[in-house]
């Protein structure tokens, strides 16, 4: 919304910002804390892989840059930033997911995996097909979207 706004509301939406970075910061480490003692599976052999440190430092560093970004009113770094730190959460989810996708809460050899809930090889490439004919649909729309709502918005008479 900073990057949309002006004004007054730029200024609340920056506030908010900051608020909201406050409470992502409390929220991610209790849950943290939360995990090593009720899922501590998720961390078995997790630290062994290099994935989970690049997720952690790009996590780390958006963390740390954010509140930065904001005070210094660079708001499309601080954008960037927010969008870094759900790249890194969701990324070390992922990583300490692996092979997992839903675990089991009975016993996890009963998980559901990504090898055992694959689709036929076949079914795999019609997909492939599907995906590499739509996705450029699909970039190319974003990107006209993106385009037409470019810059900040204008209040008029005619806004509502």
């Amino acid at each position: 919304m900073t990057l949309k706004t002006e004004g007054e509301l730029q200024n609340r939406m920056s506030r908010w910002a900051s608020g909201g970075w406050i409470a992502f910061v409390v929220i991610y480490f209790l849950a943290t804390i939360y995990t090593f003692f009720e899922a501590s599976y998720l961390l078995d052999g997790v630290f062994s892989n290099p994935l989970l440190w690049i997720f952690l430092i790009v996590l780390l560093g958006s963390i740390l840059y954010l509140p930065m970004a904001l005070k210094a009113q660079k708001y499309f770094k601080a954008f960037l930033s927010s969008s870094l730190m759900i790249t890194g959460v969701i990324g070390i989810a992922a990583v300490s997911m692996f092979p997992r996708l839903v675990p089991s809460i009975t016993d996890l050899a009963y998980s559901l995996t990504v090898y055992n809930a694959s689709s036929t090889p076949r079914t795999l490439t019609a997909m492939l097909i599907i995906a590499l004919i739509g996705m450029p649909i699909v970039i190319g729309y974003s990107i006209y979207i993106y385009r037409i709502f470019r810059g900040k918005v204008v209040l008029t008479a005619e806004s509502y």
